[in-house]
């Protein structure tokens, strides 16, 4: 059960305090709030985001294959962390923990100054065969859209950045983010902002997606990663610290979201 509490503040802007999750792996209290993207953090009232608070769900990809079987793979298998799945998100301008696998997706800001992208691997050095379709299986967790809109358009793409250099997400890459949200699109989908935190959401990935992977199972590759945006081919400058308005600071505002335990929102 996650608890919300929102507080009016000034120049209309709302700080989300959100507590953390009883039962999945680490007991809270009052006083421990946990980040929607997972790390110490801000989300501005004109917010725009799907899978927030999604750091304790191990999601899958399921293949079918020319022979009629069906294999699914976890982001729980080989992972490069001991204990973090191979999932998380990459911005050009807000700082990650190689320990956080929260896969929030899209604007956490109000002006596209603070835009999320995100990534999932699956080790298929195992696999043999020729693949005739693939899903990538999320959990939906919470969404968000203060500008009122019902769905949003989640894109996937392929991935060029090797998957060890990936699932090592610390600190901050406009080219990782540029990568995710760029280059061979593997399916545009809509999903709702609101819904059933627990939806297992299925996204069908295309014929790019499926030659990709046979290529890849070809070439005796570890492993295959895709990645999913709100902004396709969006990678915005970072800005000077003086010149970012509009997100919440701990000087202006007297409130912060504290960091406890693994700061991973679960």
């Amino acid at each position: 059960m996650v608890n919300f509490m929102q507080n009016n503040l000034i120049n209309n802007k709302i700080a989300i305090l959100f507590s953390a999750v009883i039962g999945l792996g680490f007991t809270t209290s009052p006083t421990m709030a946990a980040s929607v993207i997972g790390i110490d953090g801000f989300i501005d009232v004109n917010s725009e985001y799907i899978f927030g608070f999604s750091g304790a769900s191990t999601n899958s990809l399921t293949l079918e294959l020319s022979d009629n079987t069906t294999i699914t793979l976890f982001t729980d298998q080989s992972e490069f962390t001991s204990g973090i799945r191979n999932q998380g998100w990459w911005s050009a301008t807000e700082s990650n923990d190689d320990i956080n696998d929260n896969y929030i997706v899209g604007d956490i800001s109000n002006d596209q100054t603070s835009l999320l992208n995100n990534f999932f691997s699956f080790d298929i050095s195992s696999l043999s065969g020729t693949v005739t379709s693939a899903t990538l299986n999320l959990q939906r967790y919470f969404g968000q859209s203060d500008l009122g809109q019902q769905t949003q358009t989640y894109s996937l793409y392929d991935v060029s950045t090797d998957a060890a250099i990936l699932n090592n997400n610390m600190g901050t890459s406009g080219a990782i983010f540029n990568d995710l949200g760029s280059g061979k699109n593997y399916g545009n989908y809509n999903v709702t902002v609101a819904g059933d935190d627990d939806e297992i959401i299925a996204f069908s990935l295309n014929s790019n997606a499926i030659s990709d992977l046979n290529n890849a199972i070809l070439a005796n590759s570890n492993f295959f990663s895709i990645g999913g945006t709100l902004f396709p081919s969006n990678v915005p400058s970072v800005p000077e610290p003086a010149s970012i308005f509009g997100i919440l600071t701990v000087a202006g505002l007297g409130l912060i979201i504290k960091r406890k335990n693994r700061n991973i929102v679960d």
